[in-house]
């Protein structure tokens, strides 16, 4: 379903960058791995609003 979501956004002409984290659910900030996910969305920003 991801994927699926991830084609139409490309197909619509969007820039789309996924990562999947292995058995993480539907409230990841909040999982044993919460560090390397918000180290991720902290270098996420910074390569997408400081280009």
């Amino acid at each position: 379903m991801v994927m699926k979501t991830v084609n139409l956004y490309k197909k619509a002409g969007k820039k789309v960058k996924v990562k999947l984290y292995l058995n993480a659910r539907h409230e990841i900030l909040n999982e044993p791995i919460k560090k390397e996910i918000y180290q991720d969305i902290l270098n996420f920003y910074n390569k997408s609003l400081f280009i």
